[in-house]
C-alpha cells in the first residue's frame, strides 16, 4: 500500500495562497447564486408582505402553519413526490436497459453506440444554428442582439 501511495502524482503549489486564489471565483459564484438567495428566501418566509412589497411584518411560523394545514398544498406535495419518484424510476430502468442492450455483442453495436451518443454531438451545432438564426437582422426573433453598437454580443454572430 505504501508503494502505491508513493506513485500517486500530487499537485503542489509554490505559494501557500495560490490554491485559495484559484478556488475564490467558485466560492464567490456559489455564495452569490446559491447561498445568498437561499438565505433571502428563508428570511422572506418569516415575513408577511403587502402585495406591492412596500412593507413587511414579521409573523414567525404563521406562513408555515398556514401552508402545511392547507389540504390542497399537501395534495400537491404528494403528487409532486409521486411524479418525481415515477419519472426517476422509469428513467433509471430505461437507461439501464438501453445501456445493457448497447453493450451486448451484436452486428450493429457500433451503429447503436453512435446513435446513442448522437444527441451530444448534434445539440451544440443545432443550438448554434438556432442562436445565429434568431439574431439575424431581417428575420430573427432578437435582431437587436446583432446591432454592434448595443454591445459585444452582436459582433459574435
Amino acid at each position: 500500500m505504501a508503494k502505491y501511495c508513493d506513485m500517486i502524482k500530487r499537485s503542489t503549489f509554490k505559494s501557500s495562497y495560490l490554491p485559495y486564489v484559484l478556488i475564490l471565483p467558485q466560492i464567490i459564484v456559489t455564495l452569490t447564486f446559491f447561498y445568498w438567495p437561499a438565505v433571502q428566501g428563508l428570511i422572506q418566509s418569516f415575513l408577511l408582505s403587502d402585495p406591492f412589497g412596500q412593507s413587511s411584518k414579521f409573523v414567525w411560523f404563521y406562513n408555515y402553519v398556514e401552508i402545511f394545514t392547507d389540504p390542497l398544498y399537501l395534495k400537491s406535495i404528494l403528487i409532486t413526490f409521486t411524479f418525481s419518484i415515477a419519472v426517476a424510476s422509469v428513467s433509471i430502468c430505461l437507461g439501464l436497459f438501453i445501456a445493457t442492450m448497447a453493450n451486448r455483442a451484436m452486428r450493429a453495436t457500433a451503429l447503436v453506440r453512435t446513435l446513442l451518443i448522437w444527441p451530444y454531438a448534434v445539440a451544440p451545432a443545432s443550438l448554434e444554428f438556432y442562436g445565429s438564426s434568431c439574431c439575424t437582422l431581417p428575420t430573427g426573433l432578437w435582431p437587436w442582439v446583432s446591432i454592434p453598437c448595443w454591445g459585444s454580443i452582436g459582433t459574435q454572430f
